[in-house]
């Protein structure tokens, strides 16, 4: 999809984005994929993230990118356009994806975390003693027995209802 941009063009394909991730179960569940990664945004821009760039991870505006999280936005790359919120509404707002920036130096902040497999005891552990529970899914608040299933960075439950 080519870049846009000036608000009335926005509130358009926002609206469009909307119509078309409801239009049927398919496009529904690739949203849902989508909107994992960006459950801070409100509905309306996370169909825009989704219509603009569906593969989309870690969105941050350029300032945030550049000063707080100690990566740089790629010269060239090509934002994604959002409705402004907070201070900013009224105005478009264009949002970067991680892979449209690169670490600004050696002094880098690393950025969130994620289970990998040479640390997943670790962190599984440390949620567990966190919230004292017995079990990974009393982490997550499933009182019912559970088989807890680990496949290609996805955690699969199976649950025996009572």
């Amino acid at each position: 999809m080519k870049p846009i941009g000036k608000l009335p063009n926005i509130l358009r394909q926002a609206h469009q984005a909307i119509a078309d991730v409801a239009d049927n179960a398919d496009s529904w569940r690739a949203f849902l994929r989508s909107a994992a990664y960006t459950t801070h945004y409100a509905f309306p821009n996370q169909a825009l993230i989704y219509s603009q760039r569906p593969g989309a991870t870690m969105l941050a505006d350029i300032d945030t990118w550049n000063r707080a999280a100690g990566r740089l936005v790629n010269r060239g790359a090509h934002g994604v356009a959002s409705l402004g919120t907070g201070k900013m509404a009224g105005n478009v707002r264009y949002l970067f994806d991680i892979k449209d920036t690169h670490p600004a130096g050696k002094g880098a902040k690393p950025l969130g975390w994620q289970i990998t497999d040479a640390n997943r005891y670790s962190t599984l552990q440390a949620l567990q003693e966190k919230h004292n529970a017995e079990s990974l899914p009393e982490i997550f608040g499933l009182r019912q027995p559970c088989l807890w299933h680990s496949t290609a960075n996805n955690w699969t439950t199976i649950c025996k209802m009572p």
